[in-house]
């Protein structure tokens, strides 16, 4: 059963509020209404004056505790919003990519049908280190490395790139419209320039995910 704290103290500061408003009242009222040759007793005012001082400084406490309490929440619920990541498949803008336990999943899209189209994946310092050929369709079309070059060299984990070359049958470049990276995430953190997530040794921003899948497949 849920608690709705911050409503609950709004609702005894309101209460608290108009117990010191009319508290007020009163005092002023006395004072004004005192009798000159029998004025209120000093000690029986100084005890007035007290209890006024505590009502006012449990408004602000009360305040203070509603606060927080809002603060709270909102953390808690950014927190689990971020757990909500871990595990899942996101798909990023790009062409840099994460290999993790050897397989990897890119995206690309071409302008229009190629004769042919080569893939190039290059390694952190721009060594190509195994290329391919894909497939030449129109739109989108979806690829997977598994880490090995054509040799069956396997390459360790970790980021690289993916570069396309698409032609016609008589040479001429074909535009590649757009690119994309899938790759699971390991780890979510929020830094100074908004929340992170890491796909294995890449890192993005969650402000560039285009799509959140359930699997490493990128299979809803």
């Amino acid at each position: 059963m849920a608690v709705d704290g911050t409503s609950s103290t709004g609702s005894a500061t309101q209460a608290l509020s108009s117990n010191y408003t009319m508290f007020l009242k009163l005092l002023t009222t006395q004072l004004q209404n005192q009798d000159p040759l029998s004025p209120t007793d000093s000690t029986t005012f100084t005890q007035q004056l007290v209890a006024y001082s505590q009502v006012e400084q449990q408004i602000k406490t009360n305040d203070n505790l509603s606060t927080l309490i809002t603060n709270t929440q909102g953390i808690a619920n950014s927190g689990a919003t971020l757990l909500n990541y871990l595990g899942k498949s996101v798909e990023v803008d790009g062409d840099t990519f994460s290999l993790q336990n050897s397989v990897a999943n890119m995206t690309y899209q071409l302008a229009s049908a190629a004769s042919n189209v080569k893939l190039e994946i290059m390694d952190s310092t721009g060594a190509t280190v195994a290329t391919f050929t894909g497939p030449s369709g129109a739109g989108v079309q979806k690829i997977s490395w598994d880490g090995k070059d054509s040799s069956n060299t396997q390459y360790s984990d970790g980021t690289y790139k993916l570069k396309i070359t698409a032609t016609d049958s008589s040479g001429k470049s074909i535009a590649v419209n757009s690119q994309t990276a899938i790759g699971t995430v390991t780890g979510v953190e929020r830094g100074s320039s908004g929340t992170l997530l890491d796909m294995g040794k890449q890192q993005v921003k969650e402000s560039d995910v285009l799509n959140i899948y359930s699997s490493a497949s990128g299979k809803v």
